[in-house]
């Protein structure tokens, strides 16, 4: 169910855990909880290559295990299980420009927060375009958006952590074509050069 101890996982159940057991072990020794280097007391629990344990509740955890033969208790082996379930907390998103402007690739502002394994990427979508992904560690809080044709848009923004869990807010803008250009002045005297004579 965790099969990579640096990896964030978002999902909760019972789960096995297995080992390799070498043929000189006599005993083998757990211990599940929330810190990174403990030790599993000297008392054994039997001979065992694999274990079952209940689901565990949102946070980072710690299995911790050891063996022992005839000489005595081996060094501890610590796996880490990190369980995020929640998605980010609600965000707001803002833009620069208004709803409405001339402006083709509006400034938006936003920025997201989890209390637990942090945020890992936003993905934004206008109407039903490409999804665009921007990774946190490019992100400075302002993405300006690629809006290719003068209209009404939604823009939608969606925050996930590093568990996969997300939530999203969306925002609306209208795109008003530029103005064509009209002559407010000209001169009095106008002129008719013929360059070919001159």
């Amino acid at each position: 169910l965790y099969p990579s101890a640096t990896e964030w996982y978002n999902l909760i159940n019972t789960f096995n855990v297995r080992w390799e057991l070498p043929l000189d072990i006599s005993g083998v020794a757990t211990l599940l909880n929330k810190q990174p280097s403990s030790i599993p007391d000297g008392a054994s629990e039997g001979l065992f290559d694999n274990k079952t344990f209940n689901a565990l509740s949102d946070g980072i955890w710690y299995l911790h295990v050891r063996f022992r033969n005839s000489i005595g208790w081996g060094p501890t082996v610590h796996y880490r299980l990190a369980v995020d379930t929640q998605p980010p907390l609600p965000f707001d998103i803002t833009s620069h420009e208004g709803g409405l402007s001339d402006t083709p690739n509006p400034s938006l502002s936003f920025r997201a927060s989890d209390a637990l394994s942090g945020i890992k990427e936003y993905q934004i979508r206008v109407n039903k375009d490409q999804l665009i992904t921007v990774p946190t560690k490019d992100f400075s809080g302002t993405y300006q958006v690629p809006l290719a044709n003068p209209g009404k848009h939604t823009i939608v923004v969606k925050a996930v952590d590093l568990a996969g869990n997300s939530i999203e807010n969306n925002i609306e803008h209208e795109t008003i074509p530029l103005t064509a250009p009209t002559f407010t002045f000209v001169t009095e005297n106008l002129y008719n050069f013929d360059w070919d004579g001159c």
